[in-house]
């Protein structure tokens, strides 16, 4: 029996694709039929369906049982007769894509933990919210605006209250849709948050609701909302979200507000804020968390 090229052993292939960038997955591929079988998965792992780079369907429904991660980023006519991918665990529609779409692709694919629809718009359908909701291993929800009327308002409740993570630029919620008694333990980070004066209280209640929150970015645009701000950090200095690490502090523009927060923080390890409020007095405040401070970012309040 021939040995093995020391280039070709199992564990030797695990470490050099460590190394290799995914643009050189294709030549790695042709390499030798060895080198085949370890790559041609890395390949297929995570994929992007695109009409500037298009993939073959034959290629795709040849490949489907590798693919982990699918960004599908333009409408194709053959969505509806995509195959399955058995592995699949994260799915993103970077365009935006009928109710009936979504409902059809998380129906054939119920064991997604990621669900990205960061183009839509439009109010979830009832239909689709009880489909979210039954997705038990979806932990992270992103969605460019989040809405629901007064009917729909407890669905997109209970949705939330299973997630981990929470990414949207806007959420618009009926006045009349309360929490009732709904908590959401399961929520730690939460990013882009903006919403109309109307239900920005609703919203501060839902936030309240997050006691094991670690991050949170909260892109407050609507200037009549900044009332709210000395409220949100007097809730941080009270204790109310204990494991806070990150925050993005773009929405203050007082530096007192901002001070407290510091403050009241027991460990920062990401923090974002403007540039104009970081002053000798906040950097002194920061100095106890440069032991394990991993990102400082400051903006321009132009680019908040």
């Amino acid at each position: 029996m021939p040995s093995l090229h020391p280039l070709e052993l199992p564990e030797v292939l695990l470490s050099v694709a460590s190394y290799v960038s995914e643009r050189s997955l294709p030549d790695c591929v042709r390499v030798s039929k060895a080198w085949h079988q370890v790559f041609v998965p890395l390949l297929w792992k995570d994929i992007a369906l695109q009409k500037s780079r298009p993939i073959m369907p034959q290629a795709i429904h040849s490949n489907s049982q590798f693919v982990k991660t699918l960004r599908i980023c333009q409408s194709f006519a053959w969505e509806r007769a995509a195959p399955v991918f058995p592995k699949l665990d994260s799915l993103t529609f970077e365009y935006s894509i009928p109710d009936e779409y979504v409902f059809d692709f998380t129906t054939r694919h119920p064991f997604l933990t990621y669900l990205g629809l960061v183009k839509t718009v439009l109010p979830l359908s009832s239909r689709l919210l009880d489909q979210l909701i039954g997705l038990y291993n979806l932990r992270h929800l992103g969605i460019r605006v989040l809405q629901a009327d007064e009917d729909n308002a407890d669905k997109v409740w209970q949705l939330c209250a299973r997630l981990e993570r929470l990414d949207l630029s806007y959420l618009v919620i009926s006045t009349q849709g309360n929490l009732g008694s709904t908590e959401f333990p399961h929520l730690c980070e939460l990013r882009g948050i903006d919403c109309d004066e109307d239900c920005l209280q609703l919203v501060l209640s839902f936030v309240e609701r997050c006691p094991n929150l670690q991050s949170f970015d909260w892109t407050l645009c609507h200037s009549e909302n900044q009332r709210f701000i000395p409220v949100f950090a007097q809730l941080i200095a009270a204790g109310t979200w204990p494991h806070l690490r990150s925050i993005s502090a773009r929405m203050f523009k007082h530096e007192d507000d901002l001070s407290r927060i510091v403050q009241s923080m027991r460990r920062i390890t990401d923090f974002m804020t403007d540039e104009l409020l970081f002053t000798p007095k906040l950097l002194g405040l920061l100095r106890p968390h440069f032991s394990h401070l991993q990102a400082l970012n400051l903006t321009l309040a132009s680019q908040a």
